[in-house]
């Protein structure tokens, strides 16, 4: 990328991305769709730099990720005490409250704590 070119948006960083998945393992084992909401979290950060006024995005390597989204789940992922995640096994979790009757989770977030993931 030359620096006269302007800073690739969403749309252009997704088309990398799936580029760049056809040549390199790490990123083949990886959910696609949590990859695209990283990319949509980076455009957030660039376009809040340069509209409101915020500081640089800082650069993070892995282990700086608090969290990441599944932005969509199979269908009925939840059993007693586990998730099925897209992409990975099941999950053992402990459920905080009930869902309740008529709701269908639609999305999941993985936050990691000092406790491990959450």
């Amino acid at each position: 990328m030359s620096v006269d070119e302007p800073f690739p948006d969403y749309h252009k960083q997704a088309k990398y991305l799936t580029e760049a998945k056809k040549n390199n393992d790490f990123l083949k084992s990886a959910n696609a769709q949590v990859l695209q909401q990283t990319l949509r979290t980076l455009d957030r950060a660039w376009d809040d730099m340069k509209t409101r006024g915020f500081g640089m995005p800082r650069f993070k390597n892995k282990y700086r990720m608090r969290s990441f989204v599944f932005p969509q789940l199979n269908k009925n992922p939840i059993s007693d005490k586990s998730i099925k995640l897209p992409g990975l096994r099941e999950v053992k979790w402990k459920m905080s409250r009930p869902i309740p009757d008529g709701f269908v989770p639609k999305q999941a977030r993985i936050t990691r704590k000092a406790s491990g993931y959450l």
